[in-house]
């Protein structure tokens, strides 16, 4: 309120979520608040979709079933044609890929398969609109790019100088920004 003073009470969304929700994020075009929301095994792990000015719940933005890693939604998750990009993995597992999943039509082209050892952050670059991954325990951050026939890794970043990579976001200019928690510090490509 301007005043350091809480609104949020009672909560402004909560219908559908678990105790283990993630990460939050509007639609690039406002239209949508999404949320990530974590189940226990993953399997039912999901996307949820709520009206920016209500926070009514409108559905899934990602249903339960493809393993997504709720922390990864965040305001750096969309391609440039408005796919949602996120982190999955398989129950049980953790190894995990990346896919980009278009809401309109419910469908998702996987980026990397289930090779990332913990893929806890992503972002996709506001310059090349390529996608990059951090690695938790392999202390690289991987990038991701589409050449035309599909996606390939065309870079790792971080070897030597991240450990335990987790958040990845970029300025407006296209820097990326990592934090990495084993050194208790963010670093700048």
């Amino acid at each position: 309120d301007g005043e350091g003073n809480a609104k949020g009470t009672p909560p402004f969304a909560s219908e559908g979520l678990s105790h283990r929700s993630g990460g939050v994020a509007f639609t690039p075009n406002g239209q949508y608040l999404l949320v990530g929301s974590s189940q226990e095994g993953g399997t039912l792990s999901n996307v949820q979709k709520y009206d920016p000015v209500t926070g009514v719940r409108l559905g899934y933005a990602i249903p339960p079933g493809l393993g997504v890693i709720s922390s990864t939604v965040n305001t750096r998750s969309f391609l440039a044609n408005g796919d949602l990009v996120v982190s999955v993995h398989d129950s049980g597992s953790s190894d995990g890929g990346v896919i980009a999943y278009n809401m309109e039509a419910g469908s998702y082209e996987r980026i990397a398969e289930n090779t990332i050892y913990t893929p806890w952050g992503l972002a996709v670059s506001p310059i090349t609109d390529n996608v990059f991954v951090s690695s938790y325990y392999d202390n690289v951050v991987y990038e991701y790019a589409n050449q035309g026939g599909g996606w390939s890794q065309v870079d790792t970043i971080g070897s030597g100088i991240l450990s335990g990579p987790h958040g990845l976001t970029f300025s407006p200019e296209g820097k990326m920004y990592v934090t990495s928690r084993g050194t208790a510090s963010v670093v700048e490509f």
